[in-house]
């Protein structure tokens, strides 16, 4: 009811303003305010997903680069204390184990525990930017290698994962554009 009456004001921003977009920071409780705001029909929303979309990047890594994803996951972990300032997140580091505790089977998995997720997605600046002393990229070059190699897949999960985003808006009769599950 509070988010229902916050977002109406800014819905009257919106018109007062005209072309002014609400954007929707696509946290781990978004799902619970995107049937609300697909109520709402005369608004332009932004739904940001670039660190979600990034996780799904991560799950191409998990499946395809199970080597890479642990280097990945425990560099994240050791990143996590000093990168979580900028985010609002409540992760346990301590619930996630040393990487190579986990089965190549086993992490895919990880994507889907927020612990895990909240530490992958709160260093994923660090790791497409981070160098060594040679100035190499750590990650970002094998990482964009990987998801080229597999490309088909990477968008088989960034369609899955924009169409969980966008279905509180279709279900309203919200104009989505056309992102449709074949």
């Amino acid at each position: 009811e509070i988010f229902r009456e916050e977002y109406e004001k800014h819905l009257q921003i919106t018109k007062y303003f005209g072309s002014y977009k609400i954007s929707i920071h696509s946290g781990s409780d978004k799902f619970k305010v995107y049937a609300e705001i697909g109520k709402f029909h005369d608004a332009f929303t932004h739904v940001k997903t670039a660190g979600t979309s990034y996780l799904e990047a991560l799950r191409v890594i998990a499946n395809a680069e199970p080597t890479l994803f642990r280097e990945i996951l425990d560099y994240s972990r050791s990143l996590y204390d000093e990168e979580k300032r900028t985010y609002h997140v409540s992760a346990n580091a301590n619930k996630t184990k040393p990487a190579k505790e986990y089965s190549d089977a086993e992490l895919p998995a990880l994507l889907n525990d927020d612990n895990a997720r909240q530490i992958l997605h709160v260093a994923y600046g660090r790791i497409l930017t981070d160098k060594n002393e040679s100035g190499d990229y750590l990650f970002k070059d094998i990482l964009f290698e990987c998801l080229a190699e597999n490309e088909e897949l990477y968008y088989k999960y960034l369609k899955r994962h924009f169409i969980k985003h966008l279905s509180p808006f279709e279900k309203n009769n919200v104009r989505q554009g056309n992102i449709n599950e074949e």
